[in-house]
């Protein structure tokens, strides 16, 4: 009884608090708690009406008020007391409302607008226009990590999905581990196919020939739960065949229950990252869209990497390419940026600010930006921004862009902190229910901590389709109440920024606890499917013998797909594991079985690598 006093007390607190910051959604789930140790407690439901309404959620208010009266009355035989009638009567008649908007917080940090982007636009515009005439094209937008090249290609398919209907489908390719064979397309056949469900999970194998999914079978195995069941078949297939199968399959996308083709549009993000068979898959797939309306709009850092195809076959027809260069903003657009955030007053002093601490980079600009907001320097008032010029003063400055978001990091609470250390151990892309059960957390606490990560753009959610992000404000409020599926953090420097500060012995601990949630939710016959996420974690975590099981089944996978770059890797990848296996294990038998493993592996290579040369000869 004490014990429950005291949450009861500590849920009151925890409420206030949330109160005074304007954290209004988050109090909700405090009152819902306290409601659920004592479900009599006028008071409680006092909370979630005052709550619900200031997070503009009226009619949830005045419900909560009907269900309190009902309850009372069944339970007690007593109608509620004169306060909760006048917070009833507040919120019908919307004072509460208007009397705490000045006060309250927006639940999202202020949105930054595109500037000094209108030349690229028009060069977009130009490729568009070849796409719809029925030419199949590549577009590559170039410019530094942080340039903005992600969300001028997703804001230009925004403009031309509200005019017209397309298929938009995206991949990434991924710099960290683990590295997947074809990473980018995989991505891509797994939204093409669940752009099918859930209208007809049947429609799938009805429209696509069964060699071709069998092919991308091989490809994405996730797709095996979205295409009826259908198991991919033994056999390899080489990158041409791939290529085939893949554009078949956009084919059935673009003519699906329509007389005229649908543009299709893949965007191809981080293209500088993607291993040499996908820029090789992505020459094989060129010719074969030249005359359908298929866009790959691609977005690269030419400083870390390029658009390396291999050389066209003699007599093929050049292939229709279009570069796109984009750069730092000058200091009159950052100004600009300034001014459409806040008033005139303050305007010109959070000009100078951005563009002393950015430089003209757009990653820079919106941290800065978002943390403002943190610090409450920046907050809003009756929908519109303003800076709190005198706080500045006040704040401890960061010394470069990853200190800053180390430090808006630390704003969170721990578990909130925790729960992103796991997630950056996982990957550039995570998923809830993963690091949930890697951190052994409960499912309420990690929905607040998603909750918390969204409303301040450390993270943002990774549908499997396409959505517009014009309406990515919208879409965080709506989050409120879906807080599971995939995510992907706001920028691949957030995460570095993340596991730089991880004390290498506890990313050990982490890696192998993601490696047994991993493990224990397929079974044996599903391993291979995750066999490269497996041996990242694995190796990480100083598990090699295990290692050396799943990286056998990932050098047998890059084998069945043809991707010769990816099945020499992995067999490196190997051969450097069973050297640690045997270099660890005090067994003389099992060291005499690792060492005629390793050799079988170093011939492997050897062939293998005669077969890379001659490809990179041509």
């Amino acid at each position: 009884e004490r014990l429950r006093d005291a949450a009861v007390e500590t849920y009151r607190t925890l409420i206030h608090s949330c109160i005074d910051r304007g954290e209004y959604r988050l109090g909700i789930q405090y009152a819902r708690r306290l409601l659920a140790t004592d479900p009599l407690s006028e008071e409680a439901h006092r909370y979630l009406m005052r709550l619900n309404g200031l997070s503009g959620r009226r009619s949830r208010a005045l419900a909560q008020y009907e269900e309190l009266k009902a309850l009372l009355r069944d339970e007690l035989a007593v109608e509620p007391l004169e306060e909760t009638t006048a917070l009833y009567e507040s919120i019908l008649t919307q004072d509460l409302v208007a009397q705490v908007d000045d006060e309250e917080e927006d639940p999202v940090g202020p949105l930054i607008p595109l500037v000094g982007r209108g030349q690229a636009f028009e060069a977009l515009q130009e490729s568009w226009r070849a796409v719809a005439g029925g030419t199949g094209r590549l577009t590559v937008i170039r410019g530094e990590s942080g340039v903005g090249k992600t969300r001028l290609a997703r804001s230009f398919v925004d403009v031309v999905s509200s005019q017209r209907r397309l298929v938009v489908l995206r991949g990434r390719s991924y710099d960290a581990a683990p590295v997947v064979p074809l990473a980018p397309f995989v991505e891509v056949v797994t939204a093409a196919v669940a752009d099918f469900v859930p209208d007809d999970q049947e429609e799938v194998a009805e429209t696509v020939a069964p060699v071709a999914l069998g092919n991308l079978l091989r490809l994405a195995p996730e797709i095996e739960q979205l295409s009826a069941g259908r198991k991919a078949e033994g056999g390899t297939v080489g990158l041409g065949e791939l290529a085939v199968s893949i554009v078949e399959l956009l084919r059935a996308l673009s003519e699906r229950e329509t007389d005229q083709p649908v543009p299709v549009v893949l965007l191809l993000d981080d293209l500088q990252w993607a291993d040499r068979d996908s820029h090789t898959l992505l020459a094989e797939i060129l010719p074969l869209i030249s005359d359908l309306p298929f866009w790959v709009l691609a977005c690269q850092d030419p400083a870390a990497g390029s658009v390396d195809l291999p050389a066209a076959e003699p007599g093929a027809e050049p292939r229709s390419i279009d570069y796109i260069d984009i750069e730092r903003l000058s200091a009159e657009q950052v100004e600009e940026i300034a001014f459409s955030l806040v008033g005139v007053n303050t305007a010109e002093r959070l000009g100078e600010l951005l563009v002393e601490w950015s430089a003209g980079l757009p990653l820079a600009i919106a941290e800065l930006v978002n943390f403002l907001w943190d610090e409450k320097i920046l907050v809003r008032h009756n929908n519109s921004w303003s800076l709190v010029g005198e706080r500045l003063s006040e704040v401890s400055w960061p010394d470069d862009l990853k200190s800053l978001m180390r430090s808006r990091i630390r704003s969170l609470p721990t578990s909130a902190r925790r729960l992103l250390s796991i997630a950056a151990t996982v990957g550039q892309r995570f998923d809830v229910e993963l690091i949930q059960t890697a951190d052994g957390e409960s499912l309420g606490v990690v929905e607040i901590c998603i909750q918390q990560m969204l409303e301040r753009w450390l993270i943002r959610q990774f549908p499997r389709t396409w959505f517009d992000s014009g309406r990515e404000r919208d879409l965080v409020l709506w989050a409120k109440g879906v807080r599971r599926g995939s995510f992907d953090f706001a920028h691949e420097m957030m995460r570095e920024a993340i596991l730089e500060e991880i004390n290498p012995l506890r990313q050990g601990v982490m890696h192998r606890a993601v490696a047994e949630t991993l493990w224990s939710s397929r079974g044996e016959e599903d391993l291979p499917g995750i066999c490269e996420r497996l041996c990242y974690h694995l190796s990480a975590a100083g598990d090699w013998e295990r290692a050396d099981q799943v990286a056998a089944m990932a050098v047998e996978r890059a084998a069945r797909l043809g991707a010769r770059a990816a099945h020499a890797a992995y067999l490196d990848r190997r051969r450097a594991i069973l050297e640690r296996v045997i270099g660890t294990t005090g067994d003389d038998t099992k060291r005499a079985e690792y060492e005629d493993r390793r050799r079988k592996v170093l011939d492997q290579l050897a062939s293998a690598s005669d077969l890379e040369l001659a490809d990179r000869l041509g």
